[in-house]
């Protein structure tokens, strides 16, 4: 690899099944994979030779995926545990990230936020642009996915200190790209690009959660509100 990649994902014990589908589909296409057990007792026995998993009680939740290490490494990709993505993933969204001269954050999944203030939190939650559809170009956005997202770890610097809402992760990385004037891209890509694990529905979902929970919609709501009109950052 031309590149010392790292990918972070997040993982909860009812998906220890799917989790191994997802690192079938990435562990080849990077220097080195970090898994956080959210909630497991015990380390999965799925063996790979880039792969290390650490054991977490679930405190933090989802942001995990952006706690590994990055000493030593170029390119930062998080990933879920219900997705399976394709063999050129990580290449294509480096490709992107070359484009635009390594400054954006890069996503397969997000969208815009068109009206202001918002009176509910609940429509930002429908993306203009999934994984699920084909995007045709590569488009500016006020909000992307953090579950197919990657960066170039010297421009842009994600920790502990971003994170200020439980299992609540695309809101804190729009926070952040927000205040810190940082594009968000979502790269082209075909209808079904990355698969959504079916068997995925019958595990606990953090995306149907905050559909259905009013007090997280309230709070998506008001910290956008209070954050200002959106700003679309562009290169």
């Amino acid at each position: 690899m031309q590149h010392k990649t790292l990918c972070g994902i997040a993982s909860i014990p009812g998906r220890k099944h799917l989790l191994k589908n997802t690192l079938d589909s990435l562990h080849n296409q990077l220097s080195h994979i970090v898994v956080f057990l959210n909630g497991y007792k015990n380390i999965p026995k799925f063996e790979y030779p880039n792969v290390d998993y650490v054991l977490t009680d679930n405190a933090i939740g989802a942001a995990t995926k952006f706690y590994a290490n990055k000493d030593g490494f170029t390119y930062y990709f998080t990933a879920d545990d219900d997705l399976i993505y394709p063999e050129n993933y990580i290449q294509n969204l480096i490709n992107t990230l070359k484009i635009y001269n390594n400054k954006p954050l890069v996503t397969h999944h997000g969208g815009m936020i068109k009206k202001y203030p918002l009176n509910s939190g609940k429509k930002i939650l429908n993306p203009r642009y999934s994984f699920f559809q084909n995007v045709d170009t590569n488009k500016f956005i006020h909000w992307g996915g953090t579950g197919c997202m990657a960066y170039h770890i010297p421009s842009i610097s994600i920790d502990s200190k971003n994170f200020n809402h439980y299992n609540m992760v695309d809101l804190d990385i729009y926070i952040k790209s927000q205040k810190e004037n940082i594009p968000i891209v979502v790269a082209t890509h075909e209808a079904k690009y990355i698969k959504y694990q079916l068997s995925a529905r019958k595990t606990r979902n953090l995306y149907m959660e905050n559909r259905i929970n009013i007090s997280k919609q309230h709070i998506i709501r008001d910290t956008i509100n209070n954050l200002g009109q959106p700003k679309l950052h562009t290169i």
